[in-house]
């Protein structure tokens, strides 16, 4: 006899079930029959549950007669025999091998319900700076089956290639049927290596995704970006110089430092600097200069004022530091001034 006739006179005898069809000092009892179809399979089948006492063990056991069907939920004990529970599975009862009795050693897993879970939105988080964390986004998780769904630790999971960019923490425990809970998701870009050029915007994919301990039940894709850039600072930001002399000529200098941050996410790169003022000069030391994130550049201004007639002659100029920072171009104001000492005798 096959196996398809002996899954036939199983569909059969199932409409029908006794205590005939166990051992004389079995008792089976709250049998129920139950219609499905296996979306999986593609395939009707007919699933039978009942309290058993099985050689004086109770327990509660069940059977699919047309087709075997995912395990969702069975009320009553998990008895010894059965495979071990899954975590985030409500059940997994293998149970007192009916079909055994019928010439089959095959166990079924038993249930009709399947648990489905939603999760919503997928996640896009704004332009971010390298190394900053966003505020957080919320995913909602909602149980849409008509059983109870454990999530655990391992059941909330972050996954892909830039997976480390991203962090979630949750109120999520079990959820009653129609329940939700949150999941807010933190976005925190990390330095690439080797650094890109200014102004390229760098995206970080990933997927957050909810199991049942054996299989992904929803998931949804996550999206952050943050754009390469240096991070510039000029000091001082104001430069005073003064020359006394008996004529009011002279030369003196001052230096002017331009630094790359740290924590910048580019070189900096220096295309021009330009003066103004007759009397103020700089030397070419940081023209086209490239500084790398945590490095400086130094240049010297000078001014020399050539004499004046005037006891006292002030004059101002400036400084404009062209470059590829998101602040360019960055300006140092100069002022002096030139001391005649013999103007004071005329």
């Amino acid at each position: 006899m096959n196996n398809k006739t002996l899954a036939s006179i199983a569909c059969i005898l199932s409409l029908f079930i006794t205590a005939t069809l166990v051992h004389a000092d079995d008792t089976v009892s709250n049998v129920q029959n139950s219609s499905y179809h296996d979306d999986d399979e593609d395939e009707d089948g007919l699933a039978v549950c009942a309290t058993s006492n099985l050689k004086g063990k109770a327990r509660g056991w069940c059977e699919s007669y047309c087709g075997d069907h995912q395990c969702g939920t069975l009320g009553g004990t998990v008895p010894s025999d059965s495979k071990a529970t899954v975590p985030g599975k409500v059940c997994s009862l293998l149970l007192a091998k009916l079909k055994a009795y019928l010439g089959q050693s095959a166990d079924y897993p038993c249930n009709t319900v399947k648990q489905t879970i939603t999760l919503s939105p997928s996640l896009s988080f704004p332009n971010t700076q390298f190394g900053v964390s966003s505020a957080p986004q919320t995913v909602i998780l909602t149980n849409v089956s008509s059983t109870l769904f454990s999530v655990i630790p391992s059941s909330i999971t972050i996954t892909g290639t830039q997976a480390s960019a991203f962090s979630q923490t949750n109120n999520c425990s079990s959820l009653a049927p129609g329940a939700s809970c949150s999941i807010n998701v933190v976005f925190t870009p990390q330095v690439p290596s080797p650094l890109p050029p200014a102004g390229t915007i760098v995206s970080s994919l990933a997927t957050l995704s909810v199991s049942n301990g054996q299989s992904i039940l929803a998931s949804v894709s996550l999206d952050g970006k943050a754009t390469a850039e240096p991070q510039v600072s000029v000091s001082p930001a104001s430069i005073d110089m003064t020359v006394t002399s008996d004529n009011g000529s002279g030369s003196v200098f001052s230096q002017i430092t331009i630094s790359n941050s740290a924590n910048a996410t580019s070189n900096l790169l220096i295309s021009s600097i330009q003066i103004t003022g007759s009397v103020f000069s700089k030397d070419s030391n940081c023209d086209s200069a490239v500084i790398p994130p945590g490095g400086s550049c130094i240049f010297n201004v000078n001014f020399a004022p050539t004499g004046q007639s005037v006891v006292v002659q002030t004059y101002t100029g400036s400084i404009t530091i062209n470059d590829n920072s998101p602040t360019t171009p960055e300006t140092v104001s100069l002022t002096g001034a030139s001391h005649c000492v013999l103007c004071l005798l005329r």
